[in-house]
């Protein structure tokens, strides 16, 4: 967070159920709002998110889903089907990340476009793609967040990054959504398919053709 005149004031890195992990800067109370449409009641330690509470603690509602099974999740004291791509701002009923503006670059490392399993499993299924400026900033960004790998640097080194605007995804049946992780931040999304897994990898001859190689 920062103020008026541009200064960072407050910055913190969340666990998978919004409950601070580090505070980097400021306290806890400099900046309440955790989670999309929380705000940290620092009495009960719980977040207030609108239509009732949410404990970071269990990552779970302390009541109730007020509309029911009409949120969707058959847990009506759940948060999100999946806290890594869903949000709810409401206390409602979850809903997935915004999908990115038509003309913004993502960037894939290496070039394979298939779902591993656990990518499958995902609600809603998808492989991680970075958004960046160029081939070179995707790379070093990737870099910062597994510095030990060296494997994947090799991999960056050679150049075999593949690049495509999210216009050009979508023109082959994908899109690419908001996916914000704790290694790379907003700088990760999500590229998906609306119909699911199988759909996904049957249509993944379109999708590396919407790529170019950098």
């Amino acid at each position: 967070m920062y103020n008026h005149v541009g200064n960072l004031v407050w910055q913190a890195e969340l666990d998978i159920y919004g409950k601070i992990r580090t505070l980097e800067r400021g306290s806890p109370q400099d900046c309440p709002f955790r989670y999309q449409g929380q705000y940290e009641d620092v009495e009960t330690g719980l977040y207030y998110n609108r239509f009732r509470y949410y404990s970071p603690e269990s990552g779970a509602y302390i009541s109730q889903d007020p509309i029911g099974l009409a949120g969707n999740n058959p847990n009506i004291y759940a948060y999100t089907h999946d806290n890594n791509v869903w949000i709810d701002p409401w206390g409602l009923s979850g809903k997935i990340g915004n999908p990115l503006p038509g003309g913004e670059k993502i960037f894939r490392i290496g070039s394979s476009v298939d779902l591993k399993p656990a990518e499958a499993a995902l609600k809603p299924a998808g492989i991680s793609v970075i958004r960046a400026s160029s081939a070179e900033e995707a790379g070093q960004i990737m870099k910062k967040a597994f510095p030990k790998a060296t494997n994947l640097h090799k991999v960056i080194d050679s150049g075999d990054i593949m690049e495509a605007t999210v216009d050009n995804i979508r023109k082959v049946g994908y899109d690419v959504v908001e996916n914000p992780t704790n290694k790379f931040g907003d700088a990760h999304a999500r590229l998906i398919h609306p119909e699911g897994a199988d759909t996904f990898d049957r249509d993944t001859g379109k999708l590396k053709k919407a790529f170019k190689c950098s």
